[in-house]
C-alpha cells in the first residue's frame, strides 16, 4: 500500500496552497470543488478566507506528490431546536438545552483529477478526520461531530456504516445532516 502523507495546510503559505490545489476535481459535487479552490476573502464561499480568519483547518492527503484528497474541521455550534428533550439532556446535561458545541467535518473529498480519487479510499479520509478530531476531543472535550452530506444513497450508507447517525429532514439547501457520537467508542 503506498504511503500516504498528510498535511495541514497551516503549516504551508497561501500561494503553495493555492497551487496545490489547483487541479482539484470534484465533479460529483461542485461546491467541494469551489471550496478548496475559492481564493477570495469571502467567508461564505472557500479555504481562503476560512483560513485567514482560522474558521476551519483543512488536511491534504498526498501520494508520491499528488493531493488525492482532503478534509476540512472546524468548531461549531450544532442546532438542537428540532431534537427530542432527551437527546438535549444526554448531549448537554440539560432538557432545554437548544445548541451544543460540536465539530464540523466541513469538507471531505476525493480528487477525481488524473484518477487520483482511484488511490485513496473516502474510508481512509474519513478516519483520519475522524483522528483529528478525537486528538481535540481529548485535549479539550465535546463530544459530538456532525457533517451535512448530499441526498445520495452512496453517501447516505458510507456514513452510517462508520457510525454516524442522520440527525432530522433534509435542510433547505438539500442536505442531510448527520452526527457521531465521539463517547461511545474513544
Amino acid at each position: 500500500m503506498t504511503d500516504i502523507k498528510w498535511i495541514n495546510a497551516e503549516e504551508i503559505s497561501d500561494e503553495s496552497f493555492n497551487r496545490l490545489v489547483a487541479d482539484f476535481s470534484c465533479p460529483i459535487d461542485e461546491d467541494i470543488e469551489h471550496f478548496i479552490k475559492d481564493t477570495t476573502d469571502d467567508i461564505r464561499s472557500g479555504a481562503t478566507a476560512m483560513r485567514k480568519l482560522a474558521k476551519t483547518r483543512i488536511y491534504l492527503a498526498f501520494i508520491d506528490g499528488n493531493v488525492v484528497g482532503y478534509y476540512a474541521t472546524a468548531v461549531k455550534v450544532f442546532d438542537l431546536s428540532s431534537a427530542s428533550n432527551a437527546l438535549r439532556k444526554e448531549w448537554t446535561g440539560f432538557s432545554n438545552n437548544k445548541t451544543v458545541p460540536a465539530y464540523l467535518i466541513g469538507q471531505l473529498s476525493k480528487n477525481y483529477f488524473n484518477d487520483f480519487d482511484k488511490l485513496i479510499a473516502g474510508k481512509t479520509l474519513l478516519n483520519s478526520a475522524l483522528d483529528t478530531i478525537r486528538a481535540c476531543h481529548k485535549a479539550v472535550g465535546c463530544k459530538i461531530v456532525f457533517l451535512e452530506c448530499q441526498d445520495t444513497p452512496k453517501l447516505h450508507n458510507f456514513y452510517k456504516e462508520h457510525g454516524f447517525v442522520r440527525f432530522g429532514n433534509k435542510s433547505s439547501k438539500g442536505l442531510y445532516t448527520y452526527f457521531h457520537d465521539l463517547s461511545s467508542n474513544i
